[in-house]
């Protein structure tokens, strides 16, 4: 910590920044909180799919949307928590896809993470539970 301090990072300069840090996500979460009222229709969790106007979803700002697309997979998903890498992975492909999607490259997209499912397609963005994973056959000597 000595050499931090030298370069002007204290102990009191990191508290004023996990202070900044906590306003930052307090607004992100109540900004998410309005995008999610006005563009998700459906349950708020549980078995009962979710749908999202995808034009207004795809309008968001990254991060908000990111955050949303996250929210609705942990509500839905059965998997346990959703691994920020692989949302963020998934968030990329999903954008890339409706791309395709509008200019007709491509018919549908879904995947799956941490146990929901999503599509995509030109009327449609929805995220619910996804089916049971096959077992792979046993085999026998």
């Amino acid at each position: 910590m000595p050499a931090l301090a030298r370069e002007g990072l204290t102990a009191e300069r990191i508290a004023l920044l996990a202070e900044r840090v906590e306003r930052v996500e307090a607004a992100l979460f109540a900004t998410v909180d309005e995008a999610e009222g006005r563009i998700t229709q459906g349950s708020t969790g549980g078995e009962e799919p979710l749908w999202l106007a995808a034009e207004a979803f795809f309008e968001l700002p990254e991060e908000i949307g990111l955050r949303l697309l996250g929210r609705s997979i942990q509500r839905i998903g059965d998997e346990g928590p959703v691994e920020l890498g692989k949302l963020e992975a998934l968030s990329k492909v999903l954008f890339e896809a409706n791309h395709m999607i509008q200019r007709g490259q491509l018919s549908r997209f879904r995947r799956t993470l941490a146990g929901a499912l999503v599509t995509l397609d030109r009327t449609e963005f929805r995220v619910e539970r996804a089916p049971p994973r096959r077992r792979a056959a046993s085999k026998r000597p």
